[in-house]
């Protein structure tokens, strides 16, 4: 008997150790867990506030986007990258509904686009040849570079919120300005963190005649309130061959 007791005391003994080591590994779990849980928990919270900045910068650029598509007296230049390092430049001017688009593509060429209600004119200077259309035929006509959304001029709270989603958005100088850079699915948007102008977009490549690529680059530079009626006026067409329709 009293050996037995000795055994049921030894396994007694043996059984507490074992709901101790069991206690403490259940402890070891449950701490394991809750740091799991917090880690989940800062992950998830950096993430709302990482998409909800990324929400604050787009759905600003959309609201101060469509007040400057209100305004009607700006002009507009853009500087578009060509093959081989070459750039071209348009300019356009916004006064009092009249819009007047110039570009040159080359040297020695030259096209004058001039908008007033239906009234169109284009004017164009190629190597000497001098040629103008005029019509009242509204589908008709060039359009010159407008303030507008790069990700879409109706784009809603809930369209904004989306997209902070598949957007990342850092900061970056960009033509000596301080700049959001969005890049999404491949295109970049660089926008003024102080105006919400666009000041660079870069979307696709160019092929060089050598057959290597480069990033397709797109500058915008932007004045308000400074143009004239000289410079939306209705174009001179003396030595211009006059085409109607």
């Amino acid at each position: 008997m009293e050996k037995e007791k000795k055994v049921t005391k030894k396994e007694k003994v043996q059984t507490k150790k074992k709901d101790v080591k069991v206690e403490e590994k259940e402890k070891k779990q449950h701490v394991g867990l809750t740091i799991i849980g917090i880690i989940f928990l800062i992950i998830v919270v950096c993430f709302i506030i990482v998409t909800l900045r990324k929400f604050y910068i787009l759905n600003t650029y959309a609201i101060a986007t469509k007040e400057y598509m209100k305004k009607d007296n700006y002009s507009m230049t853009v500087y578009s990258s060509q093959s081989n390092g070459e750039w071209t430049n348009a300019k356009s001017y916004y006064k009092d509904g009249k819009e007047v688009f110039i570009t040159v593509p080359k040297e020695g060429r030259m096209l004058y686009s001039y908008k007033e209600g239906k009234e169109r004119i284009i004017r164009i200077d190629s190597d000497g040849n001098k040629v103008a259309m005029v019509t009242h035929d509204e589908e008709i006509g060039v359009n010159g570079p407008r303030i507008m959304s790069a990700f879409g001029n109706d784009m809603t709270v809930w369209q904004n919120l989306l997209l902070s989603l598949t957007t990342s958005i850092t900061e970056e100088e960009c033509n000596g300005k301080d700049c959001y850079k969005v890049n999404l699915q491949g295109m970049k948007v660089w926008i003024d963190k102080e105006s919400y102008l666009d000041i660079r977009m870069s979307n696709g490549y160019i092929k060089n005649s050598d057959g290597t690529e480069e990033p397709m680059i797109t500058n915008y530079e932007y004045e308000f309130g400074n143009v004239t009626d000289e410079q939306v006026a209705k174009p001179d067409l003396t030595g211009y061959k006059i085409q109607e329709r």
